[in-house]
């Protein structure tokens, strides 16, 4: 909930011609990243559908379905924004309604060499970890408190592209409340 929150934030703030900007981590626009997302985020509640009706025959190509539709929405979604929200929309909803009705022993289910719970621990820093690659391209909303709330927090450590991202962002932020302070301080002893 608080990823699909923080990427409609994102995607409700971009500046007038930013959908089309690109990426550089991924070479895909901000609108691929994000329908990226929303059809990940969709096929997630799909096989969760399918984890809660009886996972009898689920394989691990079940388990790769929210990649594939994630990578195929890349090449062929050029949707407006609002289709897109609405589809991180609709899929949260499924989501949040499948993982309430998750039993202990559906998060420990065995599907080749992981389990439910592993799944969705790999899903949840899917969004965030994109998000800091648009940061790149929007130069505009690397300010925005909820933003950098939600992505100085997240733990990188993993994916060492993103953590480089992470780090020189938090170097940005230290350097623009170093300068503040120095100001305010300035702005004191020459009221003085």
């Amino acid at each position: 909930m608080y990823d699909t929150g923080n990427l409609k934030l994102l995607a409700t703030q971009l500046p007038g011609g930013a959908l089309e900007r690109p990426v550089p981590a991924q070479g895909w626009t901000v609108r691929q990243v994000l329908a990226h997302l929303a059809a990940g985020q969709l096929a997630y509640a799909e096989v969760l559908d399918r984890i809660a009706s009886g996972s009898e025959g689920l394989t691990v190509e079940d388990l790769d379905q929210p990649r594939i539709a994630a990578d195929r929405a890349v090449s062929v979604d050029a949707r407006p924004l609002p289709s897109i929200l609405e589809d991180l929309d609709s899929s949260l909803r499924r989501l949040v309604a499948q993982l309430n009705v998750l039993t202990g022993d559906s998060l420990q289910l065995r599907v080749d060499e992981t389990t439910v719970l592993a799944l969705l621990l790999s899903w949840s820093g899917h969004a965030a970890g994109h998000a800091i690659e648009m940061l790149e391209a929007l130069p505009e909303l690397r300010g925005d408190p909820m933003l950098l709330n939600w992505l100085l927090y997240q733990d990188f450590s993993d994916e060492q592209a993103q953590f480089a991202l992470q780090q020189t962002l938090f170097e940005e932020v230290r350097e623009r409340y170093a300068n503040e302070d120095d100001e305010m301080l300035e702005g004191a002893s020459n009221d003085s």
